[in-house]
């Protein structure tokens, strides 16, 4: 099972297209709706239909590309032996971008 981060937009986006895909509403209404073109509304039917909700979903956010192994070893270690666990992570992220040249953005979940 997959795992997706939806915005309120992807769930309006979803119920929409469904109600399309249902004939309850029309593409032109679908367009409205949405605040995008008719074309752009069809690449959408076309998307869902073929790939399900992950062809709906916004690519525009996340563009993580994510840190590399020797990255993630380097700062655990750094975090490990010269820091020796002290620092909360914040504090830590600090020491990183102005003594080792390391950065790297917070994220909390």
């Amino acid at each position: 099972m997959e795992k997706y981060s939806l915005t309120m937009k992807d769930i309006k986006r979803h119920e929409i297209i469904n109600s399309w895909l249902k004939r309850e509403i029309t593409g032109n209404q679908v367009s409205v709706l949405l605040g995008i073109s008719y074309r752009h509304a069809l690449r959408l039917k076309r998307a869902f239909k073929e790939k399900g909700l992950e062809g709906i979903v916004s690519k525009k956010r996340g563009g993580r590309k994510g840190i590399s192994n020797l990255l993630k070893e380097r700062v655990s270690g750094l975090f490990k032996r010269k820091y020796d666990s002290r620092f909360n992570i914040a504090h830590f992220n600090e020491k990183l971008n102005d003594l080792e040249g390391i950065h790297l953005c917070l994220q909390y979940d």
